[in-house]
Parts: structure tokens; C-alpha cells; sequence
């Protein structure tokens, strides 16, 4: 047999091989409450390995989030003025990584338990009207989540998608203008004798709430 026929045979061997445990793959998009209105896309790879039954899942959202107390920030991250209308904004871009396990729950025809790491990036916005002052608190921080997930199929290739769940963010730094306040108390330009406290309960950065969603999951093949 000529080597171009054996590498054509071996590479056809392979894709058979490969093709038939193939990962089915899905993608989403899911809209509800997750500490304040949120959207949410994804990617899921199902059946991904032979010897086990599980699924994975990639995805990134926003979350609109109420950013906190807009007086004690301007005292926390500038000054005590109090000049100025006060106006805020705010939200949390996350990225979210889940190993799906399937359940087997009377009644529903697929639904499965979650877990994983979420990476969350705050920022909320301050803006004082009249008072010449501007700025953003942020926040980055890792974090660990978990659910449970229900589909409703509605055709072969498209399903309604339920998602109930909690997430948890540890502690993280927060930082606004010149100033930052640290879990561990290595503040940066700390005003006054203000401490992490002080600034964690000021800000409503993620920390852990309740997420319920729902949208549609579509299967690519």
C-alpha cells in the first residue's frame, strides 16, 4: 500500500473515531435576575468524554447593579463635600465556567446540577450634577457558583432553558480615583480613619446573591 493511501486511511480511521464521540454543542442566551437585571450568553459542549456523563459550559454576561451609596462614596473616595445632584450607575461583567451533571427528575425530560469558578469585574459609576465631580469605583474578584438547570424542548434542535442558582464572591479590594481599600487593610491614600468596612458596605460591589434566568438553548449539531 502506497504512503499517501496509508496516511488517507489513517486519517479517515481517525475521524470516524473522533466523530463518533463527538461533543454536542449548544449555545444560549438567558435573561432574569442576578442581584439586578441581567443577560447572559453561553457555549456548551455535551457528552464531551466517553467515560463520563457530563457537560461543559462557557459563558459571559452583565449584570445592572445599583452601585451603592452615592454620599458615603464621595466621603470614602474624595471628600466631604456636598455640593452637586447626586446620579449612579453601575454593573458587573462576568465570565462563568460550569461542569454540568445530569439529574433525573420526575416529570422533566432533561435537567442537570452545576458547579464552577466566576471571574466578576465591577464598576460603578458616581457623578455629582452641579458639584464638578466624577468617578468610578471598581472591583475584580474570583468566585464559586452553583445550580440547577432545566430544559423544555420545543423542537429538535431548541429547548426552553430554566436557571436557578447562587453565586459567592470573597472580599476584594476597592479602588475609586486615588484611593483603594483592602481586605487586608493595605488601604491606598485611605481618607480620614475610614477602613475596608466602611468602603464594603458603602458599595455594593458582587458578593452573593440569587441568580434565576431563562432563555433558549440551541443545538449547532
Amino acid at each position: 500500500m502506497k504512503s499517501g493511501t496509508k496516511q488517507l486511511l489513517l486519517i479517515s480511521l481517525l475521524s470516524c473515531k473522533v466523530g463518533s464521540h463527538a461533543a454536542e454543542i449548544s449555545t444560549g442566551l438567558e435573561a432574569g435576575y442576578n442581584n439586578g437585571p441581567a443577560l447572559f450568553f453561553s457555549g456548551t459542549a455535551a457528552r464531551f468524554s466517553r467515560d463520563l456523563d457530563l457537560s461543559a459550559r462557557l459563558g459571559m454576561g452583565f449584570t445592572w447593579l445599583n452601585p451603592g451609596n452615592a454620599a458615603d462614596a464621595r466621603r470614602l473616595f474624595i471628600n466631604d463635600a456636598t455640593d452637586g445632584s447626586p446620579e449612579k450607575g453601575g454593573g458587573a461583567f462576568n465570565i462563568r465556567f460550569d461542569l454540568l451533571y445530569p439529574l433525573r427528575v420526575p416529570g422533566v425530560t432533561e435537567s442537570y446540577f452545576y458547579t464552577g469558578p466566576r471571574f466578576s469585574h465591577f464598576s460603578g459609576q458616581f457623578k455629582y450634577v452641579g458639584g464638578n465631580e466624577e468617578f468610578n469605583v471598581t472591583s475584580s474578584n474570583w468566585g464559586f457558583g452553583l445550580g440547577m438547570q432545566i430544559l423544555a424542548p420545543v423542537s429538535s434542535k431548541t429547548a426552553v432553558v430554566f436557571d436557578a442558582g447562587s453565586d459567592y464572591f470573597p472580599p476584594a479590594a476597592l479602588s475609586g480615583h486615588d484611593t483603594s481599600y483592602a481586605p487586608d487593610g493595605d488601604h491606598v491614600n485611605a481618607r480620614k480613619n475610614y477602613t475596608y468596612k466602611d468602603a464594603d458596605n458603602a458599595i455594593r460591589q458582587p458578593k452573593y446573591g440569587l441568580r434565576l434566568m431563562i432563555g433558549l438553548v440551541t443545538r449547532l449539531h
